[in-house]
């Protein structure tokens, strides 16, 4: 049943609907195995959240499971990891990392799924980082994600697949208030 749903949801973007789904629960109930069951036959970049501790590590792995999974051109990758070489503040870091599955999606020509598990570990742990770099609350840190996170997942050939063992309920309410 749930499987069938994320086919109808996934189908869905070929068609300019859905750009995504969040799958929340209590931990240990399959959360990851069904989803990873769903992408096993697509093209895909799944990264595990729970470890992640900066944007900069979270663009790290994700330029590297590109790299990993397509074939792509040696002066595309160079740029991209020549961005790490700035000085950039994470909150920036962070959209650009959003940004490669988008890309990616356009080179290869096809659908994307990208599965962020556990994302909700890393999004706390950023907006820490990001609420002292810019001297703001954690909470104003926290909507900014949000709000890049949706603004970047409504571009694109790209299929996003939100993992969270905590109420993303909350955090989708926080959003939606933002965005009124």
């Amino acid at each position: 049943e749930e499987l069938e749903f994320l086919k109808r949801q996934y189908n869905s973007v070929m068609k300019g609907g859905v750009v995504g789904v969040i799958i929340y629960g209590v931990r240990r109930v399959g959360k990851t195995r069904l989803v990873e069951e769903f992408i096993r036959d697509k093209p895909h970049i799944a990264i595990n959240c729970a470890y992640i501790g900066s944007a900069k590590y979270f663009y790290i792995r994700m330029i590297r499971e590109c790299e990993e999974i397509f074939e792509l051109p040696n002066d595309w990758l160079k740029r991209k990891f020549n961005l790490l070489s700035l000085n950039i503040p994470e909150k920036e870091i962070f959209i650009e990392a959003l940004k490669v599955p988008v890309s990616i999606a356009e080179q290869i020509e096809q659908n994307l799924v990208v599965f962020l598990d556990e994302i909700h570990v890393f999004l706390d742990k950023l907006a820490n980082r990001i609420a002292k770099e810019e001297r703001s609350s954690k909470r104003r840190a926290l909507l900014d994600l949000l709000w890049a996170l949706k603004s970047i997942t409504e571009k694109g050939k790209v299929f996003w697949i939100l993992s969270s063992s905590l109420g993303w309920e909350k955090l989708r309410e926080i959003m939606q208030r933002r965005t009124k």
